[in-house]
C-alpha cells in the first residue's frame, strides 16, 4: 500500500469514526427532545384536566352562590316588615343563606404543578404566566368566599343569642355545615312572641342587607376564575396539538 493510500485509509476512517460520533450525538438530542415533548405533552394534559374539573365546580358552585342571593332577597321581605312567619319558614329562609362554603378548587393541584420542573421547561411563557394568573385568582376568590361566610357565622351567631330560644345551630358533621334546628325543649308555641320579635327586627334585615354585596363579590371572582381558566384552556389549544 503506497503512503499516498494509507492516508487517504486513514481519513476516511476517521472521517467515519467522527460521523458516528456525531450521529451518535444526534440521535441523544433527538430522543432526549422527543421525551421532553412527551413529558411535557403529559403535563398539559393534566393540567387540561384539572382546569376542566375545577371549571365544572366552579359553575356548579356559581349556582349555589345565586340560589343564596335569591334567599337572601326572599328573606328580606320578609324580614323587618310586619309579615309574621312559622318557626318551620324561618328555618326555611336562613338554611340557603347560612350554608358554608364547601368550594374546593384544584388550587393546591395547580401549585403543586408550577414547582414541577415540567412546568419550568415549557416552550410558551404565555401558557405560564397564565397559569399563575388563575391560581391568583382561585385564592382572590376563597378569600372573598370566606369572608361571606365568616361575616354570615359571626353576626348572625352574636345576634341569634338574643333570640336563643328561637333556635339553636346545629353543626352537621358529616358535611361541616352550619345548620339550624329548633331546640328539643321548645315548641312553636313557646317561642311564638319571641319569634314575632325576631320577624319585625329591622336589625337582622340591615345583616341581611348587607350581606348582599359580600355574595355578589364571590359571584363576580367566581366569574374572573372562570374566564382566567377558559383563556388558559384556549391557549394551550392554539400552541399544543392537544384537543379539548
Amino acid at each position: 500500500m503506497t503512503k499516498d493510500l494509507l492516508w487517504k485509509r486513514i481519513t476516511l476512517e476517521t472521517i467515519a469514526i467522527v460521523g458516528a460520533i456525531l450521529l451518535a450525538f444526534a440521535v441523544d438530542a433527538w430522543w432526549e427532545n422527543r421525551q421532553v415533548q412527551a413529558a411535557e405533552h403529559q403535563f398539559l394534559q393534566a393540567l387540561v384536566l384539572d382546569l376542566q374539573e375545577t371549571k365544572r365546580r366552579m359553575i356548579d358552585f356559581g349556582l349555589r352562590l345565586r340560589d343564596r342571593q335569591g334567599a337572601i332577597g326572599n328573606a328580606l321581605v320578609i324580614f323587618g316588615s310586619s309579615n309574621q312567619g312559622s318557626v318551620i319558614e324561618l328555618q326555611n329562609l336562613l338554611w340557603p343563606i347560612g350554608i358554608t362554603s364547601t368550594f374546593e378548587t384544584n388550587g393546591a393541584t395547580l401549585e403543586r404543578m408550577i414547582e414541577t420542573e415540567e412546568f419550568r421547561s415549557l416552550e410558551s411563557p404565555t401558557v405560564q404566566r397564565k397559569l399563575m394568573s388563575v391560581i391568583t385568582r382561585i385564592g382572590y376568590f376563597q378569600q372573598s368566599d370566606l369572608r361571606r361566610a365568616d361575616f354570615w357565622h359571626n353576626t348572625v351567631a352574636s345576634y341569634a343569642i338574643k333570640y336563643a330560644a328561637i333556635y339553636k345551630f346545629v353543626v352537621r358533621q358529616d358535611s361541616n355545615e352550619l345548620g339550624y334546628g329548633l331546640p328539643t325543649e321548645a315548641t312553636e308555641i313557646d317561642i311564638q312572641p319571641e319569634l314575632n320579635a325576631f320577624y319585625s327586627n329591622r336589625e337582622f334585615a340591615n345583616i341581611l342587607f348587607l350581606m348582599l354585596p359580600l355574595n355578589a363579590d364571590a359571584g363576580f371572582q367566581l366569574d374572573r376564575v372562570e374566564t382566567e381558566i377558559e383563556e388558559l384552556l384556549a391557549i394551550i389549544e392554539s400552541e399544543y396539538e392537544i384537543t379539548i
